[in-house]
């Protein structure tokens, strides 16, 4: 009797592990593969200012914001690379952002995980165009950064 009440524990707790992975695992397009050429970048901890920076084809990025409202696959327009050693943590240009002033870094290994924006240093102070669905962070250094959003 014993041994059928732990397997049916047994086969609950596989369900559910199931079911949760479900539910956090995604299926991600084309868009968001790895290139052949894949490169990698370095995430630098700034430790006068604490902040985390990328540095991506001669400019430095540093965390912005987070994904505001529902996450679309309409934003990705291509995976540059990935962060350090970990081909999982991706690096992407948006659709939106043509002078690549931000990038989107999502880690996308089946975790239910929402994408980080960078926006480049050399914008600050600037009023660069911002897609509505990043949400800034408020983070000290960029606070009295320029800001002007699409059109929602």
């Amino acid at each position: 009797m014993n041994l059928m009440k732990s397997l049916k524990v047994l086969v609950m707790t596989v369900c559910v592990a199931l079911i949760i992975a479900g539910c956090v695992m995604r299926d991600y397009p084309p868009v968001y593969d790895l290139p052949e050429d894949a490169k990698s970048y370095e995430l630098i901890y700034n430790e006068d200012t604490g902040a985390t920076l990328i540095e991506l084809n001669g400019r430095t990025y540093s965390l912005f914001g987070k994904l505001k409202g529902a996450e679309s696959d309409d934003y990705v327009m291509e995976c540059l690379g990935f962060v350090g050693n970990d081909e999982n943590v991706r690096i992407y240009s948006l659709t939106d952002d043509a002078s690549l002033n931000y990038i989107m870094v999502l880690k996308i290994d089946g975790s239910a995980n929402t994408p980080d924006f960078y926006r480049a240093m050399d914008t600050w102070q600037e009023d660069i165009l911002t897609p509505s669905y990043i949400e800034p962070l408020g983070i000290e250094s960029w606070g009295s950064a320029g800001l002007v959003h699409y059109d929602e």
